[in-house]
């Protein structure tokens, strides 16, 4: 219109014009269901794009190609899970690729930040430590070589033999918790003993400062699947070991369920 002569444009036509309303992307979806369109992920990704900055189009790309070979899925949300040290990480990693591979200019690290924030923060998760970090080698292990990894294919390799690795530790969860919910049935029996650190029970206990000299004790405590928890408690008087008071406090248990059951 405006290349035929149109007058009294308000403002300036640009493809890059700030959309000026803010929206959630749930919130935009849904408002595109109620005209039968279906808006996926990737698509509402496109609207917090620059319309114009090639470097930023060529970090999406990057991201997006990254994100699907390098992610898996959270259990409790849906959303992608990727697993590094944060985003100066994943900066790292982005500079090296277009420097080394791509051999084109990159954006700044806070321009970064900013773009993975408006177009992959909304469907993305950065896990920035594992929940079980320094109980297994193998995790620490694929974490190191996925890090350091220097092409795509290197990056999906290392996701591949995490995946097998998972299947094979669920493995072992599904198994246990196979068995705790057998433990809830009559006839079964399934239960969790663990000893609380020592240092801790100390009555007062005074958190990090000089102990004087206090009460000790241990607390061993004993879970049954489906039905209650029983709590042992020994004094620093009885000079056994931990594993000894453990076995004690077992076998007390068990007599004590065989007492109930009979």
């Amino acid at each position: 219109m405006v290349k035929l002569g149109a007058v009294g444009v308000g403002t300036e036509i640009r493809d890059d014009t700030p959309i000026e309303v803010d929206f959630s992307p749930q919130s935009l979806k849904d408002y595109a269901a109620e005209f039968g369109l279906h808006l996926t992920d990737s698509q509402l990704a496109s609207v917090k794009m620059p319309a114009k900055s090639t470097k930023a189009k060529a970090l999406v790309q990057w991201l997006d190609k990254f994100i699907t070979v390098a992610s898996c899925i959270n259990p409790k949300d849906g959303k992608l899970q990727i697993e590094l040290c944060g985003l100066d990480e994943l900066y790292l990693m982005y500079v090296n690729d277009f420097k080394e591979i791509y051999q084109e200019k990159y954006l700044g690290k806070s321009q970064f930040k900013k773009l993975f924030k408006d177009v992959f923060g909304p469907m993305v998760q950065v896990r920035k430590k594992k929940s079980v970090t320094g109980k297994c080698q193998i995790c620490a292990l694929l974490s190191w070589l996925r890090m350091r990894s220097k092409t795509p294919e290197e990056v999906e390799s290392v996701s591949k033999l995490h995946a097998i690795h998972k299947i094979g530790f669920m493995g072992e969860r599904r198994e246990y918790y196979k068995r705790r919910a057998e433990g809830i049935l009559p006839g079964f029996l399934s239960l969790i003993t663990d000893g609380m650190a020592q240092l801790h029970c100390i009555l007062p206990w005074l958190k990090g400062k000089a102990q004087p000299c206090n009460l000790k004790q241990h607390l061993q405590g004993t879970l049954v699947h489906g039905k209650r928890i029983f709590i042992y408690r020994t004094f620093d008087n009885i000079k056994v070991t931990v594993e000894c008071i453990s076995i004690s406090c077992v076998l007390l248990f068990l007599m004590k369920i065989f007492l109930i059951c009979s």
